[in-house]
């Protein structure tokens, strides 16, 4: 469990009073870090929370054991329902900037506050909504998202933890681990044995399959964890893949969207990049890869605004190259169009996080970037040519053209996830061809030279439409495109948060099919978590479709001294404002 909740965190020096983080995750689901306010989320009764704050406890961490006491360390959590008497939570641990317990399964649903007090200081309260049930995954990398904490129960008696060089197998039963099934009847703060709250429907859904649990309960030997013992389908209804979608449904709430690894030989997953399997083990040993990553894209921003229609266009070519390990390559991979998307064709992913604004390019942002030398060079068609200087967190990159980005002289510059761009950029850059980003190299990289195809642009056949009805099927159709290349259909919607309804909290899903099947329809299922919202890019709950083709596989990659991997990307993104009813 210790490994599984994160509470390792850099202390500083408590403040006088304890004060919980405002905004929209001050306090969240121990394992999904899901913030509060979309449709049915809360803490759930019996689960595990996190606060995150300042003066929250001690500067040295504090860490309890079964039976969970309700002071650790100087702090207690007092949980004050709308109606009813204060409630103390059973508590984990406490540092200065983080506290996690585990909210009694007796505390009454519906509006509360929620307290913390050091030392006999008590931070001002925090709203939040208590509910039966919300189900977080617990993730490998502690944060929500990505691999998820589940074993492979294998027939030998063993159970490893799924990795991308121990994947399930066809027909496996894994066991999923995360907390917020539901109340029980028994104590919270010792271990429940092989309990199941009651009046729960429960379905993991894999890969747009939904599964009837053989287990959903309490893990027997701890306290507030919830374990889920499934098996997946013995046919290819489950496609291989290190990044399989997995999500949880309780009374029809889904939880947060994590993966794990599935492979029908070997117990090595097919890797994007084609990582070999020494490289696979390394990153499953918490090792780290150098990876160098090049990115051309145009992204495409329509909206109404100010009573005008617009339609902005921006160019943008880069790259970054830093040493990751499973958890920055992971990040990598979820940036669109940089190198091939995280989920296998056919699947969706959810994500629920702070509201968010459209990227205006595709190369990722990371901590320290590696040094490839003074610049990057683009060369394309037409003897055209640009340099890639370096960018602050993101290595190297460049704004090559930008279109419709005013109304009548007025800069749009900065509204709806129109980025800014140096005076003197041309109108358009890119075109279908061929293009090289090159480099003299650096101090940590070598010299290199990459290639990639940039191909006809995908045009959307039915994407005139203004709202989505996310009580029925969305299908989208194209042209276009790059035989090799896959196509995502994404979006987003915003709500106010229940911590504080000045800010918003985005529910946001990506599906990927490829190119060549030139349809996709997204299923009620997935659009069904959205919450309403307007088309309108200055409402205070705003929404939008995103139309995505990238480049695939083929012949993407290159080789430069320094690296382990290098991938070469081309995107082509269309953000349309787009209400959800």
């Amino acid at each position: 469990m210790k490994r599984i909740i994160l509470f390792s965190v850099l202390a500083a020096t408590a403040s006088a009073a304890p004060v919980i983080r405002s905004g929209t995750s001050g306090i969240v689901n121990a394992a999904s870090y899901i913030p509060l306010g979309a449709q049915g989320k809360g803490i759930a009764q019996g689960s595990f929370f996190v606060i995150f704050g300042s003066g929250l406890g001690p500067s040295t961490i504090a860490i309890a054991s079964p039976p969970f006491p309700t002071s650790t360390g100087g702090t207690t959590v007092t949980i004050t329902p709308a109606t009813g008497s204060p409630v103390s939570a059973f508590l984990y641990y406490a540092l200065d900037g983080q506290v996690s317990g585990i909210l009694p399964s007796t505390t009454p649903t519906g509006a509360a506050n929620v307290t913390v007090t050091y030392n006999g200081a008590t931070s001002p309260p925090v709203k939040i909504t208590v509910v039966k049930s919300d189900f977080g995954i617990f993730t490998l990398n502690q944060a929500g998202s990505g691999p998820a904490a589940i074993l492979n129960r294998n027939l030998d008696g063993t159970s490893p933890i799924n990795s991308l060089t121990a994947s399930a197998a066809p027909g496996q039963i894994l066991e999923l681990y995360g907390t917020g099934l539901g109340p029980i009847t028994g104590d919270d703060n010792v271990a429940p044995g092989a309990v199941s709250p009651a009046g729960i429907d429960v379905k993991v859904l894999v890969a747009g399959q939904s599964i009837t649990p053989i287990y959903a309960g309490r893990s027997p030997a701890y306290p507030g964890l919830d374990q889920l013992d499934f098996q997946i389908a013995a046919d290819a209804t489950v496609p291989d893949s290190c990044f399989v979608p997995i999500a949880v449904s309780v009374n029809g709430v889904v939880s947060n969207y994590a993966t794990f690894a599935k492979t029908t030989t070997g117990t090595t997953c097919a890797a994007p990049l084609g990582l070999p399997t020494a490289t696979l083990q390394k990153l499953d040993a918490g090792g780290k890869i150098n990876v160098g990553l090049l990115s051309l894209s145009r992204s495409t921003i329509q909206a109404s605004a100010f009573g005008f229609s617009v339609t902005a266009a921006t160019e943008h070519g880069g790259g970054t190259f830093a040493s990751l390990d499973a958890a920055g390559v992971f990040g990598l991979i979820q940036t669109p169009g940089a190198i091939p998307p995280l989920n296998p064709p056919g699947t969706c992913l959810v994500q629920t996080q702070d509201a968010i604004t459209p990227p205006p390019f595709t190369v990722p942002a990371v901590s320290k970037p590696l040094n490839a030398g003074t610049k990057l060079t683009l060369t394309g068609p037409n003897n055209k040519s640009h340099d890639l200087p370096p960018e602050t967190g993101f290595g190297y990159g460049a704004f090559l053209a930008q279109s419709g980005a005013s109304i009548a002289g007025i800069s749009l510059a900065g509204i709806a996830g129109i980025p800014k761009v140096p005076d003197g950029t041309p109108a358009s850059f890119l075109e279908a061809g061929q293009w090289t980003i090159s480099g003299a190299g650096g101090s940590d990289i070598g010299a290199f030279t990459a290639t990639v195809t940039v191909p006809a642009t995908l045009a959307c056949q039915n994407c005139t439409f203004a709202s989505i009805d996310r009580t029925k099927p969305l299908t989208i159709n194209w042209t276009g495109g790059g035989t090799q290349d896959y196509a995502q259909i994404g979006g987003f919607a915003t709500t106010p948060s229940v911590g504080d309804t000045s800010k918003n909290v985005a529910v946001v899903f990506t599906c990927t099919a490829k190119v060549s099947d030139g349809t996709f329809t997204v299923p009620v299922s997935i659009l069904s978590q959205l919450p309403t919202s307007s088309s309108d890019p200055l409402a205070a709950n705003t929404g939008a479709l995103a139309i995505v083709n990238g480049s695939g596989n083929a012949g993407a990659g290159f080789t430069a001294p320094g690296i382990d991997v290098g991938y070469f990307g081309y995107t082509s993104l269309l953000f349309k404002a787009m209400g959800y009813n």
